[in-house]
């Protein structure tokens, strides 16, 4: 089951960035406040450099190029982004010295994203 084994890998480092600041990427952080580890959350990790500071639930949106790979070199990466722009992200990530990386399932991101929309819809009719 691919969720345990994410689960577990989650549960085993206690450094985690998440790659991508779009859908999928606020995807997983919800999945990760869900199960209680999203303060292993150091920043959310992009290819671009931005002009100004972004944060996304109070989380630190860093460029690729601006993080401290001394410090931080040894953290879980999770990749939350389409398979389109994958690859090119896996060979960004070991051409800066990230090894430890999980390229995340988008059939598992989908259903994620699906049952996160039901639940809000649910919460959203029983305020009605």
């Amino acid at each position: 089951n691919y969720e345990r084994y994410l689960k577990n890998l989650v549960l085993k480092n206690d450094n985690i960035i998440v790659y991508g600041a779009g859908k999928y990427g606020k995807v997983i952080l919800n999945y990760l406040r869900d199960i209680n580890q999203i303060c292993k959350v150091q920043f959310i990790m992009i290819s671009e450099v931005l002009e100004n500071e972004l944060q996304i639930n109070h989380i630190p949106v860093i460029s690729i190029q601006n993080i401290d790979k001394q410090k931080w070199g040894n953290s879980l990466v999770l990749i939350a982004v389409s398979g389109i722009s994958q690859k090119d992200i896996i060979t960004n990530l070991k051409n800066n010295g990230y090894m430890n990386y999980e390229v995340l399932d988008n059939v598992f991101l989908s259903d994620i994203d699906e049952q996160q929309s039901s639940n809000l819809l649910v919460q959203r009719d029983n305020t009605i």
